[in-house]
C-alpha cells in the first residue's frame, strides 16, 4: 500500500462498478477542490501499465475532474486480489446510496441462489449478517418506477420518502406524489399522508426539518400527539425495524403487505414462525 499523486486520466471505474450511478458532486465540492486541492484521497488497485481502478472515493475523483486538476491524491492498494476488490465494492455494506444497495442485495440474492430459485430473504440475511426486515424493506425498494429511484440515487429522496412512495400502489401514482415531494419538498410524514389519500395538515406542506433521515421509517395512519409517544415510535420502529404507530389506545406495526417484512418483525420480536 502506498501514497502518490496519480493523473486523472489514469484512473478508471471498477468493472465491478457496472450498473451504479456515476456519483455527482457537489458544485461547493467541486468550487472546494479548486480552490484548496482535494482533501480524501482516493483508493484504487493496479489494473496494469500506468493504469488503476478506483476502489473508492469516485466523487473525489470525478470532482477533481471539474475542477480541472490534473492530479488526484490516491492510496494504492496492491495488495488485494481480484475476489477482494469485488466484495469490498459489491458489498451492501460499502453504500450509503439506498438504491444501490438495494439492487447490490439483489444481485447477491441471484449469486447465492446459483441459476435456481430465488433463496428466501430470510436466508439472504443471515449470510450477509443483517436484520431480516432491514433486507426486506431495502428490496422493496426495487418496486418503485425507474424514474423515483433515480430521484433517491442522485439524493432528492430519501430512503423514508422512498417508503412511503411505495403505498402510493401504481406506478404512474409513485412518479406523481415523488414529484410532487420533490419540488415542494415535502416531509416523510407528508408523503405517507399523501400516498395514503389523507389530506396533508395545515403547515405540513413543506418542513425541511421534518424530513426524515434515509434510515429512518415513513410515518404511519395515526400519529402520535404527545412528543413522549413519538419519542416511543421511533424507538419501537427502530425495535422491529418497520413504522410504529401510537395512539392513546392502540399500537400498530405496519408491514406493508409484505410476508417478508412481517416474519423479519416477528423474528425481532422473539417469535419465530412456521410458515
Amino acid at each position: 500500500m502506498q501514497l502518490d499523486s496519480i493523473p486523472i486520466d489514469l484512473l478508471t471505474r471498477s468493472p465491478h462498478s457496472a450498473g451504479r450511478r456515476l456519483p455527482r458532486p457537489s458544485v461547493s465540492m467541486v468550487d472546494s477542490i479548486r480552490n484548496r486541492g482535494c482533501v480524501e484521497p482516493v483508493v484504487c488497485v493496479p489494473a496494469g501499465p500506468q493504469r488503476y481502478e478506483i476502489l473508492s472515493g469516485e466523487s473525489t475523483w470525478v470532482a477533481a475532474g471539474l475542477a480541472g486538476r490534473e492530479s488526484v491524491p490516491c492510496i494504492i492498494r496492491d495488495d488485494l486480489e481480484d475476489d477482494d476488490v469485488r466484495e469490498i465494492l459489491h458489498g451492501p455494506n460499502n453504500n450509503s446510496n439506498p438504491i444501490a444497495e438495494a439492487r447490490e442485495l439483489a444481485d447477491r440474492r441471484r449469486e447465492l441462489s446459483e441459476g435456481g430459485p430465488l433463496i428466501s430473504v430470510a436466508k439472504l440475511a443471515r449470510r450477509i449478517g443483517k436484520p431480516r426486515a432491514y433486507v426486506a424493506h431495502s428490496l422493496r425498494l426495487l418496486r418503485l418506477p425507474e424514474e423515483v429511484q433515480a430521484l433517491v440515487q442522485d439524493q432528492l429522496l430519501t430512503a423514508g420518502h422512498a417508503r412511503a412512495i411505495l403505498a402510493a400502489a401504481t406506478p404512474p401514482k409513485m412518479r406523481s406524489l415523488a414529484s410532487r415531494v420533490v419540488r415542494e419538498n415535502l416531509s416523510v410524514r407528508s408523503t405517507e399522508d399523501l400516498a395514503q389519500g389523507r389530506p396533508l395538515p395545515s403547515g405540513d406542506s413543506s418542513r425541511q426539518a421534518d424530513r426524515k433521515s434515509d434510515n429512518s421509517m415513513p410515518a404511519n395512519d395515526t400519529a402520535a400527539t404527545s412528543p413522549e409517544l413519538r419519542f416511543l415510535e421511533k424507538a419501537l420502529s427502530e425495535l422491529v425495524g418497520s413504522p410504529v404507530a401510537l395512539s392513546d389506545r392502540e399500537l400498530t406495526i405496519d408491514y406493508f403487505g409484505d410476508s417478508e417484512v412481517l416474519e423479519g418483525i416477528l423474528e425481532r420480536l422473539g417469535y419465530k414462525p412456521d410458515f
